[in-house]
């Protein structure tokens, strides 16, 4: 399910997305979908979050830290954007963060997943249409 669009400037806390063309694509649902243990494993701690690739123009950062703390029972908060994760049923764990499309002062609201082998997605939806794929490593 892919789609073309414009996007507009748009400044988010983890990077800027300049005027282009950007194809969004609903890839975060296979990794969603992958198989793996019954219940998610905790994440706790300081990851390096290498970004190993992005639909739009991601600026941020190459490796940024993000640092995941428990917050109660099957909860993960995600000090990048404020994300709030559960686990998503295939191991892994899904949550939302809010931007603002600096363009229009839109909130967005942004889904992140991290899967069972530490592969994460960052997707947002219109005006922003961007992915951003990463790579954790423990810190």
């Amino acid at each position: 399910m892919d789609a073309l669009a414009r996007v507009d400037a748009a400044r988010i806390s983890f990077g800027v997305v300049r005027k282009g063309t950007v194809i969004a694509t609903a890839l975060m649902g296979g990794m969603i979908g992958l198989a793996g243990t019954a219940s998610a494993d905790p994440l706790e701690g300081s990851y390096i979050a290498t970004v190993t690739g992005s639909f739009g123009q991601y600026l941020g950062g190459p490796a940024p830290t993000w640092v995941l703390t428990p917050c109660g029972p099957d909860c993960v908060n995600v000090s990048a954007q404020g994300a709030v994760l559960h686990p998503n049923g295939a191991g892994g764990w899904q949550g939302t963060f809010e931007v603002r499309d600096e363009a229009n002062g839109e909130v967005v609201v942004c889904t992140r997943a991290i899967s069972p082998d530490l592969a994460a997605a960052d997707v947002c939806p219109k005006p922003l249409q961007l992915m951003v794929n990463y790579q954790l490593t423990k810190a």
